[in-house]
């Protein structure tokens, strides 16, 4: 018998890239400990995340795998955050001045993320939204579209329970205000801010095209099982517009994948 195990290929691609800028960055001793407990953490997540359909015997020995992997990157995780926030007064000003301080709330913010302290992570962005430092424009576009994904995990359990009607329909009703609450358009503003940055990679802007439609699909499934069809429906013309864009995005960064990649959307917003 086979067994499907579900990952989140979105939040694994983003590490990827997230890997790719990191691995990028020139640091301070502290700045590059976290970022190198990161890179472990993140590369074994994406090593385990690679599953799909196994015999009984080959999905026990992955779980086993799996589970012993994700112990360690959350401990990698742990000693990431840890080395950044031991950073002191002296050495936060000598990385102010070599323009390090928006790698570290990036980090930070993913840092938290990871570990599924959403509150801090929202506020570690929160700070840097307001910082008067200079901020890279890299890490000004990461920190608007981590939002996006940390509403995606916040609401996924009331997600799975709306959508399934689990509860009487006071409890529904509550579900509804608590998930609308978290997917607001906000989050959908800085994902298009990203996407229409004049300074912005393909790669990335590719990504945020993805998190956006994964956004919208998360929208629509829950304004249809609140039996709001007309607010389902604007979404998903705004869902069929950022697939037309996306098409065109997928064509110039990977030729060899972007039907797959349509293909794959394409699905996702027509059975939303």
């Amino acid at each position: 018998m086979n067994h499907k195990i579900k990952f989140s290929p979105i939040k694994t691609a983003f590490l990827i890239i997230i890997l790719v800028l990191v691995c990028g960055c020139q640091s301070t001793n502290k700045l590059r400990n976290a970022q190198d407990a990161f890179n472990h953490a993140a590369q074994t997540d994406i090593s385990i995340s690679y599953g799909n359909n196994f015999s009984e015997e080959d999905r026990s020995q992955f779980l086993e795998k799996w589970l012993v992997g994700k112990k360690d990157s959350q401990g990698q995780y742990t000693a990431a955050l840890n080395s950044l926030n031991s950073i002191t007064e002296d050495e936060l000003r000598t990385i102010k001045k070599n323009n390090l301080y928006g790698s570290v709330v990036t980090l930070k913010a993913l840092t938290y993320w990871k570990l599924e302290d959403y509150k801090n992570a929202y506020a570690t962005i929160d700070t840097a939204n307001r910082s008067k430092e200079k901020i890279i424009q890299r890490d000004k576009h990461i920190l608007k579209i981590l939002p996006a994904l940390i509403a995606l995990d916040e609401s996924k359990e009331d997600y799975l329970k709306i959508t399934n009607r689990e509860g009487n329909t006071e409890e529904i009703d509550s579900l509804y205000k608590k998930i609308s609450n978290v997917l607001k358009k906000d989050r959908l503003d800085e994902i298009n801010s990203v996407i229409n940055s004049e300074n912005i990679s393909l790669e990335l802007k590719l990504y945020a095209l993805e998190v956006k439609l994964l956004f919208l699909c998360r929208k629509i499934s829950v304004y249809k099982a609140y039996n709001l069809g007309a607010s389902a429906q604007s979404e998903k013309t705004e869902a069929e517009n950022t697939l037309k864009e996306l098409s065109k995005t997928a064509k110039k960064v990977d030729k060899d994948n972007a039907d797959t990649i349509i293909r794959k959307w394409t699905k996702k917003v027509s059975t939303a």
